[in-house]
């Protein structure tokens, strides 16, 4: 789990868009490149929404 996560975090985070009748995965990386890589897998899976917590908001930026 990434630094600025708290363990179970992720969990309970899907449990609320679960909650609110909501699905899809929760990705937690530790790198902008993985997480770059994620984006982009979910983007050409046809993903609606995206909520991005950046491990790198400077790398997130760039690659926007």
């Amino acid at each position: 789990i990434p630094s600025g996560w708290i363990a179970g975090e992720a969990s309970r985070f899907g449990n609320a868009l679960a909650a609110a009748g909501f699905a899809g995965p929760v990705l937690i990386s530790s790198d902008a490149a993985t997480e770059k890589a994620q984006v982009e897998v979910l983007i050409r899976q046809g993903i609606k929404v995206l909520i991005l917590t950046a491990q790198d908001s400077a790398a997130a930026a760039a690659a926007a």
